[in-house]
């Protein structure tokens, strides 16, 4: 697995979902108001490193996979692999969601539109399954742009301008909509334009537009990947400074153009990254760390919120006044959500992806279908 693996975009998904967990989880440390404030920033960035790491890896992937003769075939291929990797997780912490909120809520009733995707498409949504909007942005995205791709690229027969023409529409679109909202709902830079997942699609797009250019210049892009990196850390400081300026972020230049910002940052800093491996297999427990939890961050994604609302609830009121029991139970719960993460990976995710490229090789899931295999042949 790690020889198949760049230890610099393990390290981009690593620094990713610990932002989000530590962003997310500063809640269970209310004496240290200051910090919260400081550090609320991390599950922003978080995310918006999530998106562009998306789509650069999954534009490599649709770049090399699609030609001029693709078609249905082709196209359903790749959205069978896509939604082996997503869709159990997502739909198992529906449910984990659901049995939580039925009991916890008197009055909940559930949203059929989580079940689609549909549940911030247009609008953002709340409370039930928070951290799904993200989801619902790139399970769009992967509906979306490979379509647009594959249908430029069979009418133009070239794959230069089948790119550039999806980099453009599907910027121009987001860009557009972005207008709209801002224009006829008032809307804010947080939830109102954030989380919906039309406005968002070309955070993405930039990481796919960075694949592109990755795969034909990747010599020059090697070359200026130290300039590349600065150029990126100065465009994302930029961005957070944005982001962090309430008089300037409701501006509606700034509420248009501050994700690509941010994006571009993200994106400059890709070629380093992409060139950041190591060349012997000697065992190091920093590196296997972080190739690991970048191994389980989707299930980390997934499980780090229930787990924390169950400190929350049940933990916190009783620490409240007590700075060090605060800061212990935030530990205590960053280990649990990555150990949860760990398991949640190994005897459910993993076991489900290996199925796109066939039966699995191991596991319940294996053992599941052998017993249905043998039971119709008993019949």
């Amino acid at each position: 697995m790690a020889a198949s693996r760049i230890f610099g975009l393990d390290f981009l998904r690593f620094m990713a979902i610990m932002l989000v967990v530590i962003g997310h989880g500063l809640v269970l440390l209310p004496a240290f108001g200051g910090v919260y404030e400081f550090f609320r920033i991390f599950d922003f960035l978080g995310v918006e490193f999530f998106f562009v790491l998306s789509g650069f890896l999954i534009g490599t992937i649709f770049l090399k996979t699609f030609s001029d003769d693709s078609g249905v075939k082709d196209l359903m291929y790749f959205w069978k692999r896509r939604w082996w990797r997503t869709l159990p997780n997502y739909y198992l912490f529906i449910l984990i969601n659901l049995v939580g909120f039925s009991l916890l809520k008197e009055d909940f009733n559930f949203d059929w539109r989580y079940l689609f995707f549909l549940q911030n498409l247009t609008s953002p949504n709340e409370g039930f399954f928070s951290v799904s909007w993200s989801l619902t942005v790139e399970e769009w995205f992967y509906v979306t742009v490979p379509l647009i791709f594959l249908i430029s690229l069979r009418l133009s027969k070239n794959k230069a301008i089948a790119i550039w023409s999806t980099f453009v529409i599907v910027v121009a679109a987001s860009l557009i909509g972005r207008y709209h909202y801002i224009t006829n709902f008032d809307a804010t830079w947080g939830d109102e334009m954030r989380r919906v997942a039309l406005l968002r699609l070309d955070s993405l797009i930039y990481g796919v537009a960075a694949a592109w250019l990755w795969l034909k210049s990747q010599e020059f892009l090697t070359k200026y990947k130290f300039h590349l990196f600065v150029v990126g850390i100065l465009l994302l400081g930029f961005g957070i400074s944005i982001r962090n300026s309430p008089e300037v972020n409701q501006h509606a230049w700034m509420l248009l153009f501050l994700f690509p910002i941010i994006s571009l940052g993200v994106s400059c800093w890709l070629p380093l990254l992409s060139c950041w491996s190591f060349t012997d297999n000697r065992e190091r427990f920093l590196e296997n760390s972080i190739r690991n939890i970048s191994l389980w961050s989707y299930s980390l994604y997934l499980v780090h919120v229930p787990a924390l609302e169950g400190f929350r609830i049940f933990i916190l009121p009783k620490i409240v006044d007590n700075a060090f029991l605060q800061i212990s139970t935030f530990i205590v719960w960053t280990f649990f959500a990555i150990f949860s993460s760990f398991l949640i990976y190994r005897f459910f995710e993993k076991p489900f992806t290996d199925l796109r490229d066939g039966g699995p090789d191991a596991g319940w899931i294996r053992f599941v279908l052998s017993g249905r295999r043998q039971a119709k042949s008993n019949k």
